[in-house]
């Protein structure tokens, strides 16, 4: 028997770009006032005839300009946080070598110039810092059991902003602790009201069995108004996403400034439904789904990822796919009776007696098909209710290799996450298909990464999210 906790596949983390980042492009940790300071003398030194859009070698090393600087040098690491003045921006224009900076604009001797940079980017390491998630550097691995143990009280994490959908305007927070060459580790912490763990169960009536859902009305401009006010009757679950961008060649166009609004598209001519998938052929971004009811129970969160593909006749949901090896859940049948699910043998089963389903399904319950399985026998009363969700773990997948749990106690969710810093996963597009792509993102202590985050309150695709791109650096 496992804790129900999920998700319909095509729904989820699908909003459109109007919902998923509202902030002009360039958002970030800039500083607008104290970068005119420093102009004179970018421009006396000549950084701009590299450092501009026309360059694209040493404009995408690096962006000076007004709204996407501090951007720029944060997820290149240009900025030391601790030490300004030890900044790969300060000190590569002082060297001598061409293989580290091909000129050196900087005099050594130049005091004020030097120090003029020194004092911009300490503002922009203020301005970043609230945007910026450090990975502690620990020995130890902490427990994936939705329990912040001591271990996280000496890490310092960061508040998000959390706006519309159902959950509102609420703030999660976020801490990361890492072992260098072997794993990660983050710990999300955010209010909710309820424990919403009975997703679209089968409600037993007097004319036959009926499958409990509410989805939104329509898809269509005015959604977003209608997501403002849950239903009485909704019936769905909690989940929690973040979306990583990759690197390399694989990097998603645009999500370094403006974040998972760049996957989303909505009002498609002929197609209303919202589609996630990237603009570009080639660019792939790695999603992390938390489900409740299907995934919590066996300790795993879903690994999916977004590629270009915008048609659901070659996939249903257009550019959102699993990591190859399948999820960890399946559907309690279509219909009933029916078999538990569609690669189970005939006779049709299902998984328990009448009286145990409604008892698991009351105490928000999922069924593990290695429990019991028993014929499926309709001994059931009109009123009764049956779990639409089938967990089972299979460790050995890449679609369930990011380990996870979630706790939730007097109005707050404790989420923790651990995964492998580098994995060997690749997906195929379209699903099934050929050609391979990169679908997990790849830490590495000396780099950064950037990721948005998404928060479900008994929501299937009415998510709420933050407007910001954060970023994810290394503790050295």
């Amino acid at each position: 028997m496992s804790r129900a906790f999920a998700t319909i596949l095509i729904g989820g983390l699908a909003i459109s770009a109007v919902a998923c980042g509202d902030d002009e492009p360039g958002t970030g940790p800039t500083d607008n006032t104290g970068f005119a300071s420093v102009q004179a003398v970018l421009g006396t030194n000549e950084c701009r005839n590299c450092h501009n859009p026309s360059n694209s070698v040493f404009h995408g090393a690096l962006e000076l300009e007004n709204d996407r600087a501090a951007d720029s040098a944060v997820v290149n690491n240009y900025l030391d946080f601790e030490t300004p003045a030890n900044s790969p921006l300060i000190q590569r224009p002082l060297l001598n070598s061409p293989l580290v900076h091909p000129v050196r604009p900087f005099d050594a001797t130049t005091d004020a110039d030097v120090q003029t940079i020194v004092a911009y980017v300490q503002a922009l390491a203020t301005a970043g810092a609230s945007r910026t998630l450090t990975a502690a550097k620990v020995t130890a691995a902490p427990a994936i059991d939705g329990v912040a143990d001591a271990a996280w009280g000496s890490v310092t994490g960061i508040q998000i902003p959390i706006h519309g959908g159902f959950a509102g305007d609420i703030t999660v927070t976020m801490k990361a602790m890492y072992i260098p060459n072997d794993r990660i580790f983050f710990l999300l912490q955010w209010d909710d009201p309820s424990e919403s763990v009975v997703r679209s169960p089968w409600l037993k009536t007097a004319s036959g069995w009926l499958k409990q859902s509410v989805a939104p009305p329509t898809f269509n401009n005015s959604i977003l108004a209608n997501w403002r006010t849950m239903p009485a009757d909704y019936r769905y679950e909690d989940k929690f996403a973040i979306i990583w961008n990759t690197t390399g060649a694989s990097a998603v166009e645009g999500f370094d400034e403006n974040g998972c609004a760049v996957l989303c598209h909505v009002n498609r001519p002929g197609d209303p439904r919202p589609l996630k998938y990237t603009n570009n052929n080639g660019e792939t971004a790695d999603m992390w789904h938390w489900k409740l009811v299907r995934t919590n129970a066996v300790h795993r969160l879903d690994d999916q990822y977004v590629y270009w593909n915008r048609s659901t006749s070659v996939n249903s949901g257009a550019g959102r796919a699993g990591d190859p090896g399948g999820g960890e859940y399946a559907s309690n049948g279509s219909t009933l009776p029916s078999k538990m699910s569609p690669s189970q043998p005939a006779p049709p089963f299902f998984l328990v007696d009448s009286a145990t389903a409604v008892a698991w399904a009351a105490a928000g319950l999922t069924i593990d098909p290695n429990d019991i399985a028993v014929p499926f026998v309709d001994n059931f009363a009109v009123g009764d209710q049956v779990a639409n969700a089938i967990t089972t773990l299979k460790p050995n997948v890449d679609r369930s290799h990011v380990e996870s749990y979630g706790v939730w106690s007097a109005g707050r969710w404790t989420l923790e996450i651990g995964r492998t810093l580098t994995t060997n996963s690749t997906g195929t597009v379209p699903p099934g298909g050929t050609a391979t792509v990169p679908v997990d993102v790849q830490f590495s202590a000396a780099s950064a990464f950037r990721f948005c985050v998404a928060v479900f309150e008994n929501a299937q695709i009415e998510h709420s999210w933050s407007p910001g791109v954060y970023t994810l650096r290394f503790q050295q």
